[in-house]
This record gives structure tokens, sequence and C-alpha cells, in this order.
């Protein structure tokens, strides 16, 4: 990791933080709309706040499986979108959206010529456009208390088969269950 990008990645998360300090203080207090918003961006909060003190003392950035695990059993869904690409062309893609944060955590593309897109993922998403997703963890270690990565499952098709629908998992580090998934 480069000075240029800690430095990219501190400035990121001290915005995130700064935008859920507003968050947490949105609608009034009895305001019931805003419980569970404000209730998600306090555990963001404390969670980034770690982030940032674990970034300035050298420790590692988040990779992508550790991103989808602030969101272990949060409500997901994946939504069909497209767009105009820079060659004029229509780019189609499914979003994968955070419910409770209002939040895009996954773009996966249909072309496989574009940077960063996974044609495989796409092929395995694409069914499942308009669906309840989910992350769940895979735990590992004796105790089984140590997230070891998470998987997106399809909680519509499940509900269906009466069996986990998975479509696709990634690994977290080590160091994240302590940092970020700790009471």
């Amino acid at each position: 990791m480069t000075d240029e990008e800690t430095e990219a990645e501190l400035s990121l998360v001290r915005r995130r933080i700064s935008e859920l300090e507003m968050t947490k203080t949105a609608g009034g207090v009895g305001d019931i709309d805003f419980a569970d918003l404000r209730a998600n961006a306090e555990h963001l909060h404390v969670g980034y706040r770690r982030y940032l003190e674990h970034l300035q003392n050298g420790g590692p950035m988040m990779e992508i499986g550790e991103r989808f695990a602030i969101h272990l059993g949060h409500e997901l869904t994946l939504i069909a979108d497209s767009s105009e690409g820079s060659n004029w062309a229509t780019q189609v893609e499914i979003l994968l959206r955070g419910v409770a944060c209002d939040q895009i955590l996954a773009v996966f593309v249909a072309s496989d010529d574009l940077i960063g897109s996974d044609l495989h993922a796409y092929d395995s998403l694409e069914p499942h456009v308009g669906h309840e997703v989910m992350f769940v963890a895979q735990l590992i270690g004796g105790n089984n208390h140590h997230v070891g990565g998470v998987d997106l499952v399809c909680r519509a098709c499940e509900k269906n088969s009466q069996r986990p629908v998975h479509l696709f998992g990634s690994e977290v580090g080590d160091w994240f269950g302590d940092l970020w998934l700790k009471k």
C-alpha cells in the first residue's frame, strides 16, 4: 500500500465518518421512520472510527471481503441497470444495493472487456435480479467465532428450495473481526 493510497483511504473514511455523524441525528428523537437509519448509522460510525484508528496505526486497508462483511445480515437486493458507456454503447449492470443504508455495494458488468468486471459473477447473479439477498458469515475456528469470509445468498430462492442458494463468496482478513465485528 502506497502513501497515496493510504491518504486516499484515510480521506474517504474521514468523509464517511462525517456523513454518519449527520445521519445519526436524522429526524427527531421520537421519529420512528428514522430509528433504523440512526441505529445503522451508529453501528457504522463506531466501526469506521475503529477503522480510522487502525489505518492511522499502519493497519491494512479493507479489501472487498471486509467491505461486504460490514453488511452481514443486512437486507440487500440485486437491481438491473443500464447506462451509456464511454463508447456510447449501452452498458448493462447488476447493482448490489444495501436497503437500510441505501448504498450501492458492488457493480457487476455484463461485458468482460471492461476493467474490474467479472463476467462469471454477472452471469450467476442475473437470474436473481429483484430478489432479496443477504451476506452470511463463513465461520472458521474451534469456537466458530472468527469470520473467515462472507457468502452472498439468495433469500428468495432459499425460501423456495429450502436450502441456501450461494451466489458468491469473498475472504475476510483475520484482523477485521476484532476491529469491526466486536461489540
